[in-house]
């Protein structure tokens, strides 16, 4: 197999990932990469953990990643959906078997990015403790305006 070759595979269980193939794919972004090499050695992570400790750069390029998402570039939205996949395992809100479940995360997806990306920026006031994948999110308070 070759380096920038891995899949999403699906089988009768559903969706599965192979987080070393992801790992070793060159043309995933650096920072998907760096989840999934983390993920093989410790597979749980607090959404808002990973997020709150994201470098700038990291951050940036998600931003862009979900721009791209959001204007329907498919090339982006398979890494947003790889970086949603294995943050919803390690949190254990992962059903790879429902794939409208997968849809909605990975809208859910997009929208924290966006959040975390207007905390940053000094706009709003992200709820780290409460960003998760999981259906308690909805009920939640995640974001606050500053102004």
């Amino acid at each position: 197999m070759d380096e920038d070759d891995f899949r999403i595979e699906f089988s009768e269980e559903g969706y599965s990932l192979n987080l070393s193939e992801i790992a070793m794919a060159s043309h995933v972004s650096p920072t998907i990469r760096l989840l999934a090499m983390d993920l093989q050695k410790n597979p749980y992570v607090r959404i808002g953990d990973w997020f709150r400790a994201l470098p700038e750069t990291s951050m940036n390029e998600l931003l862009e990643l979900a721009d791209l998402v959001s204007a329907g570039v498919e090339e982006s939205m398979e890494q947003i959906m790889l970086l949603t996949c294995m943050l919803a395992s390690a949190e254990g809100t992962d059903d790879l078997s429902d794939l409208e479940k997968i849809r909605t995360q990975l809208g859910m997806m997009v929208n924290i990015i966006a959040i975390v990306g207007l905390d940053r920026k000094g706009l709003v006031r992200t709820h780290y403790d409460n960003l998760t994948l999981g259906d308690d999110m909805g009920s939640a308070i995640i974001v606050e305006r500053l102004f």
